[in-house]
């Protein structure tokens, strides 16, 4: 889906960011639950 709208791709990469950064924040100071 994310192939056919810019806004869609956008989105798309925001959020693969954001929860790349949490996953790399949480293993780092050894966090055992998520931030929802």
């Amino acid at each position: 889906n994310s192939d056919e709208c810019l806004m869609t791709r956008m989105q798309e990469m925001s959020l693969d960011y954001h929860f790349t950064v949490e996953q790399e924040v949480g293993s780092s100071t050894y966090a055992f639950f998520g931030f929802n």
